[in-house]
């Protein structure tokens, strides 16, 4: 068996460098599972089922202590594991801190920052990097668009290591007001309430399975437009688990969804406290997807469970059915994103539109990648499978062939949206972004083509979030759509034919200091130079 370190070594080769056991084939991840079950970095039972497991902290002051050769690796190990113990005490994985199905709700206490001295930003700003059509930030995970009020068009966005952010400029300028809260800078899922725009949620940990993807400590409240935030993480119910996506109900504002890394949760009291619903169901699993209409009375909710499927409740969040009707079974049913249509005048039944973006387990797609996408148009009784272009894989993505390859990542990038003025326009995204105006049944690169294939790329790849704006303002316009991915945030004007429609929003100066850095610089003459290294987007 080669060395840990070798296997790391092989596993994280560009393009696709991650830290991330689930990208190895099984019996390697085991193999280097027990490796590092030994120094105590993981889990060994669960670790390649659930590779968020692996301790962030451990393993990358295991390795670079490795890679520096300093010492045996019994010293690094014992490094690792007082990291891993620090982290511990950050990190709640007992099963103690989620309240079980039906459990009383509980009040939150707002905790308070304690920094101390003074701080200021060294970046780095936004860099540029012709390769990828321009300059590039750290890595987006959610975001989102003011849709009413005196600041319909604001754009927030979420990252991966630097909080909460917005612009009213279309991305000349950036602020955040989240560098004080104390509850972490991993931003997974952001949701604005549609009839008070000013309240504004934001579910810290990024739920995307990566060795560098930080875990959360609560939700984000902010009612004040983001000036200032609350923490809202009542018992710890929320200490060490990812958000991937966060929803407020438009027909009752106080009711809250969250579809985490340990389940579906429901906060009644505009996240004062949160317990998973009531009712039938099941709530404990990592859900992923997560989709209102509230054209219904009450809304409609769905979610998107993995090992279960997509499951519907038509009392607001209460109970729960699965669905069948040509999805597959549950235990296919991996990393899965949801998207749904809205009832317009147009439209009379756009709500009904559903498109369901399931990360294969056990099998493959017929294009050769990890995923498959699924559409109905009865609210859920009955799916079809469409034919897509194997968006999640490297070989569509970075060669631009239609088959898939070695080397999927449906379970790190995986993100879809549904255009609320028209349910047959979809943007689709993985390592490729793709959109499709006739309801799934053709589909096009907003890219131009595979990156590196055609002769200027005008995105980043590695997509994670997207949002659709329904008015215009100061930011983004009616229509257009909110990209964030490994190199930032972008946006797409679909009136304007694919690359054409993209604008970069990381403008080179315009304070979005997110590039995120890997562990540790290298500092020369007190500062005069640094030296890091950044998540997908070279040396600075």
């Amino acid at each position: 068996m080669m060395p840990v370190v070798a296997l790391l070594r092989q596993s994280t080769s560009p393009p696709f460098a991650r830290r991330e056991l689930a990208a190895l084939p099984v019996s390697i991840c085991k193999a280097l599972v027990v490796a590092l079950a030994a120094v105590g970095m993981v889990a060994a039972p669960a670790a390649c089922a659930h590779p968020a497991m692996l301790n962030p902290l451990g393993a990358v002051r295991y390795l670079a202590e490795q890679r520096a050769g300093f010492g045996s690796a019994a010293h690094a190990a014992a490094l690792a594991a007082r990291a891993d113990a620090h982290a511990q005490t950050l990190r709640r994985t007992s099963t103690s801190s989620s309240s079980p199905i039906g459990t009383a709700l509980t009040t939150s206490a707002p905790t308070s920052p304690s920094f101390s001295g003074s701080w200021t930003a060294l970046g780095p700003t936004p860099l540029s990097a012709s390769f990828y059509g321009g300059p590039n930030s750290g890595r987006v995970d959610s975001t989102a668009v003011v849709q009413s009020g005196p600041n319909t068009g604001e754009i927030f966005i979420g990252t991966a290591g630097g909080g909460v952010w917005s612009s009213t400029d279309d991305g000349k300028t950036w602020v955040t007001h989240t560098d004080q809260a104390s509850s972490g800078l991993a931003i997974g899922a952001l949701a604005i309430d549609p009839g008070e725009p000013k309240t504004i949620y934001a579910g810290t940990g990024e739920a995307n399975n990566c060795g560098d993807c930080f875990y959360g400590g609560g939700v984000l409240k902010s009612t004040d437009g983001g000036e200032t935030w609350t923490v809202e993480n009542p018992g710890g119910i929320f200490s060490g688990v990812d958000f991937a996506s966060l929803a407020v109900d438009p027909n009752t504002p106080e009711t809250v969804y969250a579809a985490t890394t340990k389940g579906f949760y429901i906060s009644k009291n505009g996240g004062e406290s949160w317990a998973h619903p009531g009712g039938a169901g099941n709530f404990t699993g990592p859900t992923w997807g997560l989709a209102i209409d509230p054209a219904t009375s009450p809304s409609t909710v769905y979610t998107a469970t993995s090992g279960i499927g997509v499951q519907k409740s038509e009392d607001g969040g209460e109970s729960f059915s699965t669905l069948g009707g040509g999805l597959p079974s549950g235990e296919h049913f991996g990393v899965t994103t949801l998207g749904i249509g809205a009832k317009t005048a147009t439209h009379e039944h756009g709500d009904e539109t559903l498109y369901a973006a399931v990360q294969l387990q056990g099998t493959t797609d017929s294009n050769g990648g990890d995923l498959s996408m699924f559409k109905s148009t009865d609210g859920g009784t009955k799916w079809t499978q469409l034919s897509i272009p194997a968006y999640t894989n490297p070989a569509y993505a970075y060669e631009g062939k239609a088959q898939g390859a070695e080397g999927d990542q449906a379970w790190y990038d995986n993100a879809l949206a549904v255009d609320p003025a028209d349910p047959e326009h979809v943007l689709a995204a993985g390592m490729a972004l793709t959109e499709s105006t006739d309801g799934g049944s053709s589909w096009s690169n907003v890219n131009g083509g595979g990156f590196f294939v055609v002769s200027t790329n005008v995105l980043h790849p590695d997509f994670h979030a997207l949002a659709f704006a329904t008015a215009s303002g100061d930011g983004v316009a009616e229509g257009e759509a909110l990209i964030g991915c490994d190199g930032g945030v972008y946006a797409y004007d679909p009136a304007k034919p694919e690359a054409a429609g993209v604008s970069d929003l990381n403008k080179a100066g315009s304070g979005l200091d997110t590039g995120q850095l890997y562990e540790d610089l290298g500092v020369y003459n007190d500062g005069e130079k640094i030296l890091g290294g950044l998540q997908d987007n070279g040396t600075a």
